[in-house]
């Protein structure tokens, strides 16, 4: 428990580095704590360790289905990895388990947003791939 208290302290003093190391220690006794996990899953996010963010917010996910947090979490380090998709499914399971979540609610806009962002950008150099190789197989 001395490890955890450390952990939220250290995080909310924004030492995000430290706190994922006090979470580690205690995670080592208490493996099958998904809060903890969960806690550091947020620490790696506010680092921008978004692959070591999507394991811990994934193992979240899968120890509780019906965590919100974890849900939420595992759909930002998604988006930090660019795979607005899978986020989106994740945000929409965060926003029917908690309707009144405004974060998540936000956040699914924004990732709705970047996956349409994404789409226009992929189609459009595909166009412009099909157009450059009309032109060069083009008789002049």
């Amino acid at each position: 428990m001395a490890w955890r208290q450390a952990g939220n302290d250290l995080f909310k003093r924004k030492e995000y580095a430290k706190a994922i190391m006090a979470y580690s220690k205690e995670i080592t006794d208490h493996p099958d704590d998904h809060v903890l996990i969960s806690n550091r899953a947020e620490a790696f996010l506010k680092l921008k360790q978004y692959t070591e963010a999507y394991h811990d917010a994934l193992d979240v996910t899968v120890r509780c289905d019906t965590d919100v947090k974890g849900h939420y979490r595992l759909a930002r380090a998604l988006s930090g990895l660019d795979r607005f998709e899978e986020a989106r499914g994740h945000l929409e399971t965060a926003l029917r388990l908690d309707r009144s979540n405004c974060a998540v609610a936000d956040e699914l806009k924004s990732v709705r947003a970047l996956a349409l962002a994404r789409r226009k950008v992929k189609w459009t150099n595909l166009l412009c791939t099909l157009l450059d190789e009309a032109q060069e197989s083009a008789p002049m």
